[in-house]
């Protein structure tokens, strides 16, 4: 069980924000930048919880995320880029649907590396997720969201969500989970 190890749900508090739904009606993923790096184990396990949470309803698996990097704690120069890299990496294999991709808080040294990235990543990336890539300040970011969706910690009502654990809990209990059962009659169960 991913959440009983002490340190993936202490990073998941601490880089992952409970937002409501996007305009498309899909939900808001929203990452902080973390002040801490937690071992690769804790970090992927964390993502995957948060990516799972997130997607755990059909609008949002059909209707696709709005995703936004908060970047307002980063540093340009990491004690550890390599560990950065492998980690960055990771998060970008999750599946997503972006609609709208929002870097929000990014100062000019940061734009530059984030710039940087962008262009190694376009040999892999479609031209048309490319474009939907925003620089935005926080306050630009909160606005681009429906009143009530945004994080608390960038002036919103963070959905209504008041602890992003249960919230998270709550949606993977709910997911549904293929029946391998070859006689069942059901193909899915609760």
């Amino acid at each position: 069980e991913m959440w009983a190890d002490d340190e993936t749900v202490e990073f998941f508090k601490r880089a992952y924000q409970p937002t409501g739904p996007g305009q498309n009606g899909g939900r808001v993923m929203w990452i902080s930048a973390a002040d801490t790096q937690p071992s690769d184990l804790a970090y992927v396990r964390s993502g995957i919880l948060y990516a799972m949470a997130i997607h755990a309803d059909p609008v949002t698996i059909r209707q696709g995320v709005t995703f936004c990097v908060d970047v307002t704690k980063s540093k340009v120069i990491n004690e550890d880029q390599a560990q950065s890299k492998r980690l960055q990496t990771v998060n970008q294999s999750y599946p997503t649907r972006p609609q709208v991709i929002m870097i929000a808080g990014a100062s000019t040294p940061v734009r530059i590396v984030i710039n940087g990235l962008i262009k190694v990543a376009s040999v892999f990336t479609k031209q048309k997720i490319l474009d939907r890539i925003t620089f935005v300040s926080i306050q630009e970011a909160v606005e681009m969201l429906p009143p009530g969706s945004a994080p608390v910690d960038a002036g919103g009502e963070g959905g209504g969500i008041d602890d992003l654990e249960i919230w998270a809990k709550q949606r993977l209990a709910a997911f549904p989970t293929p029946n391998l059962d070859p006689d069942a009659e059901d193909e899915f169960e609760a």
